[in-house]
């Protein structure tokens, strides 16, 4: 099985601060902050890579069926939304 990696690091504090993230094969580099991750800030989030992990996996997996009952040309959907609702909204 390949490994995949991924470097990622927040400096300083959780509210004001923020971090990056690199995919380990150069595809993506980006930082995110509190604001990014849980309301709608500038930048990107860690679960957007993995959202698309999921949803690459997904639509592989879905793939198989479809070419056994010879309609290999059926596109899948193509986006995913995440949504997250913090459960303290005194943090904003």
């Amino acid at each position: 099985m390949a490994i995949r990696t991924v470097d990622a690091e927040w400096r300083g504090n959780l509210a004001q601060d923020s971090g990056r993230m690199q995919l380990g094969s150069g595809a993506f580099e980006g930082s995110y902050d509190f604001r990014s991750r849980l309301d709608e800030g500038d930048g990107t989030s860690p679960e957007e890579p993995l959202g698309a992990a999921h949803a690459g996996c997904f639509s592989m997996a879905l793939q198989l069926p479809m070419r056994a009952s010879h309609n290999s040309e059926c596109p899948f959907p193509k986006a995913c939304r995440r949504v997250v609702h913090p459960q303290d909204q005194s943090r904003k």
